[in-house]
């Protein structure tokens, strides 16, 4: 299970929870994935975070995918709540 799942189920037994984000390794659509879980799951807090290269693990040639930083997910994360998506052009902007 993961963070989202679980923080999710705790939310509708009324239990807050501040589940971990990460953008390493994650696409744009990814992390809209992530957002309708919250949306699903009345999640409504996040720590977002962008991870730990991939180059400091058992294989330093390796790299990762990061379309969008913690602080993009945040700006993204705000406008969604705002109302506004921008459509994908916006959203390469973070």
């Amino acid at each position: 299970m993961d963070a989202l799942t679980l923080a999710g189920a705790l939310e509708r037994r009324g239990v807050e929870t501040i589940p971990h984000l990460t953008t390493r390794d994650s696409n744009l659509i990814a992390c809209r994935r992530c957002f309708w879980r919250m949306d699903i799951g009345g999640v409504r807090n996040v720590l977002a975070i962008t991870g730990d290269p991939p180059s400091l693990g058992s294989y330093p040639e390796t790299s990762g995918v990061y379309e969008v930083d913690s602080i993009g997910l945040v700006k993204v994360m705000s406008r969604l709540n705002q109302g506004t998506t921008g459509g994908e052009e916006s959203w390469r902007r973070y």
